[in-house]
């Protein structure tokens, strides 16, 4: 896994800025790692926003939800460089699903060198949006 310090100095020099976090890492590891590149980021002026999918009865309550209203407004109108973290998309990983199709819309269109993003799920999920020529986000992310 890539360390904070070395996401946050080259996070934003990829195409698109699009992370997944899954692969070996535990969930325990994963909460670690979006814990302490949240609090890093906060002490060098990158803004921050997120949004835990599993906080929410279903995807449309999410996508309702302050959180989500802060998200759109970390990758639409990003003054300076901003994460956005989306923690337990699994929900997200069918390939009929509106909502990925929605954020990926939101993402390409409006992402920047200005916008990182995080995404957090169990592999399978990750495996499933990311990776399957399908789905929404099909070859879409770095892996870190």
């Amino acid at each position: 896994m890539i360390s904070v310090d070395r996401f946050l100095k080259v996070g934003w020099d990829m195409p698109d800025s699009i992370f997944t976090l899954f692969s070996e890492s535990t969930e325990g590891e994963r909460v670690s790692f979006v814990s302490k590149v949240t609090s890093a980021a906060k002490e060098i002026n990158i803004t921050t926003a997120q949004i835990d999918f599993q906080q929410f009865a279903s995807l449309d309550e999410a996508f309702q939800s302050d959180d989500w209203q802060q998200v759109i407004q970390s990758i639409t109108v990003p003054a300076l460089r901003s994460l956005v973290i989306f923690k337990n998309v699994d929900a997200m990983a069918q390939f009929d699903c509106p909502h990925a199709y929605t954020l990926r819309t939101i993402l390409t269109t409006a992402i920047n060198e200005n916008v990182a993003a995080i995404f957090t799920a169990a592999e399978a999920a990750i495996h499933t949006m990311f990776n399957d020529s399908r789905a929404p986000f099909y070859s879409s992310h770095f892996p870190l």
